[in-house]
C-alpha cells in the first residue's frame, strides 16, 4: 500500500502537468479528455498486438504502442506491476479511501457518483449518458487548475472513453440485454480502468489495466 500510496502522489503531479488537450476535449469542455482519448488508443494498440495480458504489457505499451513514461521502462513496469494484484471487483470509493485527504469532499464524493453509475445503469447507452452529465458537472465545478481536480476529471474521461471502446467489443460475446454478463463485464473493466488511472495518474498504465482485466474477465466468463 505504501507504493500504491507513492504512486497516487505521482499521478497527480502528472496530471497537474498534462499535455494539451485534443480538439474533441475542447469539444467536451473537459480540458483533460486526451486522457480517455489516448488511453483508448493504447488500449487498440495492446489488443491488436495480441500479447500476453500480464505484467510484460507495462513494457508493450511504451515499446509498442509509444508511450513516454517519463522514467526507465524496468522501472515503469517495476513501479505498476501491484497493480495487477488489486482488487478490481471493489468500488472505486473504496479503493480511494485511503487517499481521501489529496481530494476535497466534493471531488471524493465524484468516486461514489462513478461507483453508482456502473452499479446501476441498466445498459451502456444509459451509462454513457449518465456519465456525460455528471462529468459536464464536474467540469463546471470542480478547479481543472488543481492536482486533484484534474485527477477526477481525468476519471471521467477514462470512463467514457473506456466504455465507448468496450462497448465496441459487444459483439464478441453476442447481444447485451438487462442482466447478461456481458453488461456485468462492460462495467467491471470500464471501473477497472478507472481505478488503474486513478492508481498511476496516466493514460499508458490504465490502458494496461484495462488489457489485462478484459483477458482476465474472458477466461473466467469462458470456465464458468
Amino acid at each position: 500500500m505504501m507504493k500504491l500510496r507513492t504512486t497516487l502522489s505521482l499521478c497527480l503531479l502528472a496530471v497537474a502537468l498534462g499535455t494539451a488537450p485534443l480538439p474533441s476535449a475542447q469539444a467536451a469542455g473537459n480540458p483533460v479528455d486526451d486522457v480517455g482519448a489516448n488511453h483508448n488508443l493504447a488500449v487498440d494498440c495492446l489488443m491488436r498486438d495480441k500479447g500476453p495480458a500480464d505484467a510484460t504489457a507495462f513494457e508493450r505499451v511504451v515499446t509498442v504502442c509509444g508511450y513516454d513514461p517519463g522514467i526507465p521502462v524496468d522501472e515503469f513496469v517495476e513501479r505498476n506491476k501491484p497493480l495487477l494484484e488489486l482488487d478490481y471487483q471493489q468500488p472505486i470509493a473504496k479503493h480511494m479511501e485511503a487517499f481521501r485527504d489529496s481530494y476535497s469532499a466534493e471531488e471524493f464524493a465524484y468516486f461514489a457518483k462513478l461507483d453508482d453509475v456502473l452499479e446501476t445503469s441498466e445498459d451502456a447507452k444509459i451509462a454513457d449518458e449518465r456519465l456525460a452529465k455528471l462529468e459536464a458537472e464536474a467540469v463546471a465545478k470542480l478547479d481543472a487548475r488543481s492536482e486533484s481536480g484534474r485527477s477526477v476529471l481525468g476519471a471521467f474521461s477514462t470512463a467514457r472513453h473506456s466504455l465507448a471502446y468496450w462497448q465496441n467489443h459487444q459483439t464478441d460475446v453476442g447481444a447485451a440485454g438487462i442482466w447478461t454478463p456481458w453488461r456485468w463485464r462492460l462495467f467491471w473493466v470500464v471501473r477497472a480502468d478507472i481505478i488503474g488511472f486513478l492508481y498511476t495518474g496516466n493514460w499508458g498504465a490504465a490502458a494496461v489495466i484495462s488489457y489485462f482485466y478484459w483477458w482476465r474477465l474472458w477466461w473466467w466468463w469462458w470456465w464458468l
